[in-house]
């Protein structure tokens, strides 16, 4: 859920993995901060018709990493997400000419360039990058 609270299946029942939710959830919850990561995530989508209508390339897939490119028009946004409890390095091949530069929406504007075709980043541990 959007708290990020957890459920555990038993058995053949799927109801233990839907907790009944409270009004304090939000307060008692692993994640407390969930719900605006969320909503940053959201605002960032409605910012950029490439992620909304762009079609879409995957770029990198491994067991606790993946990366997809979405493009519209002259829009290019790549996400990378990392589920490792360790940082991941990620060299990423990339429609782009060498020198372009990418800026992170999601972690503060960080800056990448692109090098070769491709564009080398580091993705923080249980998090993502969110490239335009």
């Amino acid at each position: 859920s959007e708290w990020g609270i957890g459920g555990v299946k038993q058995g053949g029942d799927d109801a233990p993995l839907r907790p009944r939710m409270t009004l304090d959830a939000s307060q008692h919850s692993p994640h407390a901060d969930l719900a605006q990561v969320i909503a940053r995530l959201a605002r960032i989508r409605h910012e950029s018709r490439a992620l909304r209508r762009g079609t879409y390339q995957q770029l990198f897939v491994a067991h606790e990493q993946f990366a997809f490119a979405r493009r519209c028009d002259d829009e290019q946004v790549i996400v990378a997400v990392n589920a490792a409890s360790e940082p991941a390095r990620l060299r990423l091949p990339v429609a782009a000419s060498d020198g372009q530069q990418f800026t992170d929406m999601l972690n503060g504007a960080q800056q990448f360039h692109v090098h070769g075709d491709h564009l080398e980043i580091d993705v923080p541990p249980c998090w993502a990058r969110i490239l335009r």
